[in-house]
């Protein structure tokens, strides 16, 4: 029995290189040349995922509109969020190669 070892390779990648980073690509090379290895291989991207954040300079915009009517008004101001969508990353892996 083995003790566990795990090894994390790390891509730099040049301008003209950029093809290897599309991880269909990268999946497709690893399965082709690890047919003879016998360790699990896992491949770690990062997938964007949407995500909703405060968008402080909208909100506060929109907040010194509302105080600006409701002072007019002799009302208490309403408090205003606004929120956007980011594209963030999480990181997925699949496993290409196991014995």
């Amino acid at each position: 029995m083995h003790p566990a070892l795990a090894f994390r390779v790390v891509l730099h990648l040049k301008e003209d290189a950029t093809e290897f980073a599309d991880p269909v690509k990268l999946s497709r090379l690893i399965k082709q040349y690890s047919q003879f290895i016998s360790f699990p291989i896992k491949l770690y991207s990062a997938k964007k995922e949407p995500r909703k954040v405060t968008d402080e300079e909208a909100t506060a915009k929109k907040q010194e509109a509302e105080d600006k009517r409701a002072q007019e008004k002799g009302e208490e101001p309403k408090k205003r969020l606004l929120r956007k969508v980011l594209a963030g990353a999480a990181h997925q892996g699949k496993r290409l190669h196991h014995t």
